[in-house]
């Protein structure tokens, strides 16, 4: 990656240590030190954010994301968003999108995080250490990887702290 950063797939975290002036992540497959960690590990995500050794109030499950034909004949996902409404939201950032492009022929599933009383959540949830953010929920896999959430983790990896 351009400014350094690696992506390391097929590993499992055991250990995350966080010091003074690094981030140490010990893996199955190596130990890896950086400045900075962002964890975005969809179901693993609370297990992640307690070895990085946050007090988290939330536990990742699989939700499945159904569409369905609407009496308009367009596609709509579980939860409202309109497929006829996203192309042109979306073509801000990839002009020539069309409707085409985002048919979904079948279901999928994806990590949500659910409260200790038992509610999924809806929204975004991160954590932040001195050195790390860890997203605990995102709505989908496409919006944590949209462009403004990745500035936004970028911002509080800027100015990161504990919470």
């Amino acid at each position: 990656m351009s400014n350094g950063g690696e992506l390391a797939f097929g590993q499992q975290a055991v250990a995350i240590d966080e010091r003074s002036d690094e981030v140490v992540v010990e893996t199955t497959q190596g130990v890896w030190h950086g400045a900075k960690l962002v964890a975005s590990a969809g179901l693993q995500a609370d297990r992640l954010a307690r070895l990085a050794g946050l007090e988290v109030s939330c536990a990742g499950g699989p939700f499945r994301g159904d569409c369905s034909p609407s009496s308009g004949g367009a596609a709509e996902v579980t939860h409202a968003l309109s497929w006829r409404v996203c192309p042109r939201a979306a073509r801000h950032y990839c002009s020539n999108l069309r409707l085409d492009d985002l048919a979904m022929k079948s279901c999928g599933v994806c990590a949500r995080a659910v409260s200790r009383t038992g509610e999924m959540l809806h929204d975004f949830l991160f954590q932040t250490t001195r050195h790390s953010v860890h997203a605990l929920n995102a709505p989908s896999p496409a919006a944590i990887s949209a462009f403004p959430i990745a500035r936004a983790i970028v911002e509080r990896l800027q100015t990161s702290r504990i919470s």
